[in-house]
């Protein structure tokens, strides 16, 4: 319900996938984390990224990309709790009715994993509780570009560019679970970031259909003021950024 009420003023939200691979917490059961798991939340999973040259301690900039594969520890896999929702489409999505994870990945295997600078030296960091971070940086790039408006819910333009230049399709590896390929896959999602493709790519023109109209529309009255709420309804294609609320001055008008 928070995420929910937050993605309509533009606010993204993004959740680990977890480490401990498609079977989480230890578990023999094939199980997704929570909130990465909730429907207007984006689920963040993990790869293992080697660059070109390869990162070191003496130069930990990454030169060029080189290489990637889905993340051994990585999870992601099918929700029992959550319908799948309606941006969750195309690009060889499962068609099981229930909510995928994740829908994005980034670099999350400590070896070699992300450079960070503490304390005086450079130590290395991952695992997808890093991964998830990194991309509302990449939110706050985007939200940056478009002027500070947010996006709300980025899920429907992920899955309309899957298979564009904007994501690397990670397509070879394992999460003991379930195996990376072509288009999205329950490891890495639909990919990688590519971040400046990413955000040209973003305001293109999206083929769609005109949403659906809300439902659940109430309103609980203050000292002259009132506090309204609604469910949005399906997006018809295209990400909703914002909702036009329009209120009468007189009963009855």
């Amino acid at each position: 319900t928070i995420f929910a009420h937050r993605n309509p003023i533009g606010e993204s939200w993004s959740a680990a996938s977890g480490d401990p691979r498609a079977k989480d917490g230890g578990t023999t059961a094939l199980v997704v984390d929570h909130p990465a798991n909730a429907p207007h939340m984006m689920g963040v999973g993990g790869t293992h990224a080697n660059c070109s040259p390869a990162m070191t301690a003496g130069a930990p900039n990454c030169a060029a990309y080189g290489s990637e594969s889905s993340w051994t520890s990585g999870g992601g896999g099918v929700s029992n709790n959550f319908a799948k929702p309606s941006f969750q489409t195309g690009c060889s999505v499962p068609a099981d009715g229930k909510r995928d994870v994740p829908d994005v990945s980034l670099e999350s295997d400590t070896a070699p994993g992300n450079y960070v600078y503490y304390n005086g030296a450079w130590s290395t960091v991952g695992g997808t509780s890093d991964a998830a971070p990194m991309m509302g940086g990449f939110f706050t790039l985007l939200n940056q570009k478009l002027g500070g408006s947010g996006v709300g819910l980025p899920g429907t333009r992920f899955y309309q560019l899957c298979g564009t230049t904007s994501f690397h399709d990670v397509t070879t590896g394992s999460n003991g679970g379930y195996s990376a390929g072509v288009g999205y896959d329950l490891n890495t999602g639909v990919g990688t970031v590519l971040v400046d493709n990413l955000l040209n790519a973003w305001s293109g023109a999206c083929a769609g259909s005109a949403p659906a109209a809300p439902t659940g529309p109430t309103a609980t009255g203050g000292n002259s003021k009132a506090a309204p709420r609604w469910t949005a309804g399906a997006k018809g294609g295209c990400a909703i950024t914002a909702d036009n609320v329009h209120r009468r001055t007189q009963r009855g008008t």
